[in-house]
């Protein structure tokens, strides 16, 4: 597969496979380039740049040929019924040359159509369907990215975020399903949105958290700055702005909101590579871990562990905070390829 670092603008737009995914997706190409923009999210804007001009211009250039373009073609085709040492005399223009010059000039058309980016290109203007563009992220990875209006998003692993190509016009909305943070561009005729199932979060322009992982059960709304209202799609029940420092909780198995404050630093501590574990369970860790690493743990044994868990590890490998929980537990932890086996430890007698 070729490299596609190096790419500029008119690089991606005549690519045959990158237009091909963007016209007509397919598993083999999505899998592809949504692969390759985790692997290289400075090219996020390139990219959408590129996606709006293919799906939303096509290319017409047809070649006119003048009468001197017309005596060129024919005097070739003359020239190749004459022997080299023929003396050359002007041909009279018959129907036989007259064909052959047509098909020439129209193969000459048709080549400018399929090469559309010649110096006198014009481009028209056509409607094309929304594609929707999904960015999923999975255990063990993390991906930061720009939307199309500049607001920055960093989504948490095991999540998945997804817009449509005609973003931001004429609104701002996003969909979400695990946890990610947006610091969102002001734009107060734009609100700015956020949907997880029946729960739209609205902003014009702040920094906040969500989180709403299947296992979750609830769904959580943390502002870092400003404020943002939090409201229930299906039957408007709202929750009243929340400012910096308070979290809104949906209670999924009541219907019903909560508001709290938070120490919005623990909550948003995943997106500055620190993992924060407080009062957690046994179980809580290794789910944590298991989105956060990427691994699966698995038990020989029940572990009869009934305490809880506290701890802070910033930048820390896997192998480390196993270390770490080792010292502070009763469980022994044995790391192979992507799999934690643990166990309950041999205690000495008393």
């Amino acid at each position: 597969m070729m490299d596609y670092k190096d790419f500029q603008l008119e690089h991606f737009l005549t690519d045959s496979f990158f237009i091909s995914w963007v016209k007509k997706p397919d598993t083999a190409s999505e899998h592809f380039w949504l692969n390759w923009l985790q692997n290289n999210p400075e090219k996020e804007e390139l990219i959408t740049e590129a996606r709006k001009i293919i799906l939303k211009s096509r290319y017409k250039y047809m070649y006119q040929p003048t009468e001197q373009d017309y005596l060129q073609v024919l005097e070739k085709i003359h020239q190749r019924n004459y022997s080299s040492n023929h003396r050359y005399t002007k041909p009279k223009i018959n129907w036989y040359m007259l064909s052959a010059a047509a098909v020439i000039v129209i193969l000459l058309a048709v080549t400018v159509i399929l090469n559309p980016f010649q110096n006198e290109t014009s481009i028209v203007q056509e409607k094309s369907v929304p594609q929707k563009i999904i960015r999923s992220v999975p255990n063990g990875k993390k991906l930061q990215f720009n939307l199309p209006d500049g607001s920055q998003v960093k989504i948490n692993s095991g999540s998945t975020l997804w817009y449509m190509s005609d973003y931001n016009n004429p609104s701002r909305d996003v969909y979400l399903k695990g946890e990610a943070f947006f610091d969102v561009t002001p734009n107060p005729e734009k609100p700015f949105k956020v949907h997880v199932d029946k729960i739209v979060t609205k902003v014009l322009g702040t920094a906040f958290n969500i989180r709403a992982y299947d296992d979750d059960h609830n769904i959580s709304v943390s502002v870092a700055e400003g404020k943002v209202s939090v409201y229930n799609n299906e039957n408007n029940k709202v929750v009243p702005e929340i400012s910096s420092g308070n979290m809104a909780i949906y209670k999924a198995d009541i219907g019903s909101f909560e508001e709290q404050e938070v120490d919005i630093e623990k909550v948003i501590a995943w997106k500055n590579n620190t993992i924060v574990l407080e009062k957690a369970s046994c179980k809580e860790v290794f789910e944590k871990l298991e989105k956060w690493y990427g691994v699966k743990f698995i038990t020989k044994e029940d572990l009869g562990i009934t305490g809880k868990f506290n701890g802070k590890f910033h930048d820390t490998s896997l192998k480390d905070v196993l270390t770490g929980l080792d010292f502070s537990s009763q469980i022994d932890f044995e790391l192979k390829n992507d799999t934690v086996w643990c166990s309950k430890k041999d205690l000495p007698m008393k």
